[in-house]
């Protein structure tokens, strides 16, 4: 049975934490774990959800995704999966692996409610643990499955710093032309929006921008309900995204930590240049904007890659 846990709203939202901000040394109160078999993975437990057909691009997805399990296996770090229906190949692959558990998600659900489904069955399974940390992840990000790099984030939560993590990256050169250029134009929006700013002014260099567009989110019990109770119209993407924004308001702490990360080469080829997927990242970028309530976006969409005012009929 999943605990329910009930947050109190500040009315001032509180400074992000950045003290793990440049990524040189952590702050001298926090513990310092020589290994992983030191401090151990047994409070932390990864989520994501997956769908993979039998094209190219699914088939490629789901090596990637694999790969990540067998890390996270090798290195004692359970994850919840939740499955939308993939390919029997896949499911068989995964299912044996002992630290993952793989639960299929009910008919009718969204991207968003997959995530919270993942989430509620990781939570029922550490209900016994008040000090549990949670992080989803996308299944293709094996760069981030490192005990290490994992350590790194969980830290700010173990140490009582912090109530979410946000992983950002420190470099975007791998990503594809068009996702780096949305997702740090999205970034400066969306940072700009949660502080109370014009998301259209230049960001402000005195504080710490949040990667919120890269999916990894890190975070405790007491900020779990912002995602469990996430209840958006789109609901997708914008499910790990608006519940941080709504958190750090209302007063939760938030804390960015550096990560080193290089996008899959072979995904990176298979998407650069590809007119699909440059689509579908552009309806990404204008559709989560306008969930996190950037008013611009509320009253332009883009139709084949061109930016259009929306009329009552479009919307």
């Amino acid at each position: 049975m999943t605990q329910n846990y009930v947050h109190t709203p500040t009315t001032e939202p509180v400074p992000i934490d950045t003290r793990y901000q440049d990524g040189l040394e952590e702050p001298q109160d926090a513990l310092q774990p020589e290994s992983k078999e030191q401090l151990g993975f047994e409070d932390l437990t990864l989520f994501t959800g997956t769908f993979y057909g039998n094209d190219p691009s699914s088939r490629l997805r789901q090596e990637l995704a694999l790969e990540l399990f067998e890390h996270a296996n090798a290195n004692g770090i359970r994850i919840v999966v939740s499955d939308g229906g993939s390919n029997e190949e896949f499911l068989e692959a995964a299912a044996i692996l002992p630290n993952v558990t793989l639960v299929h998600e009910p008919g009718g659900s969204t991207m968003g409610s997959s995530r919270r489904f993942a989430l509620e069955q990781a939570m029922a399974q550490a209900e016994d643990d008040p000090d549990h940390v949670f992080m989803w992840l996308e299944p293709e990000k094996v760069d981030l499955v490192d005990p290490e790099t994992l350590t790194k984030l969980a830290q700010p939560i173990r140490d009582g710093l912090a109530d979410i993590v946000v992983p950002s990256r420190t470099d975007f050169s791998t990503l594809p032309k068009q996702q780096a250029w949305i997702e740090q134009r999205a970034n400066r929006r969306a940072n700009n929006m949660m502080r109370g700013e014009d998301p259209s002014e230049a960001p402000n260099n005195q504080e710490p921008t949040l990667d919120l567009w890269f999916g990894p989110k890190v975070f405790n019990r007491k900020a779990a309900p912002y995602f469990t109770e996430y209840e958006g119209k789109l609901d997708k993407w914008d499910a790990i995204i608006k519940p941080v924004l709504t958190a750090y308001k209302e007063g939760l702490r938030v804390s960015a930590v550096p990560v080193e990360f290089n996008y899959p080469s072979a995904q990176s080829e298979l998407e650069d240049g590809n007119t699909d997927f440059q689509r579908k990242r552009l309806q990404q970028y204008g559709s989560i904007l306008v969930e996190l309530g950037d008013t611009f976006w509320e009253t332009h969409e883009l139709v084949d890659g061109e930016l259009r005012a929306t009329t009552p009929d479009s919307k």
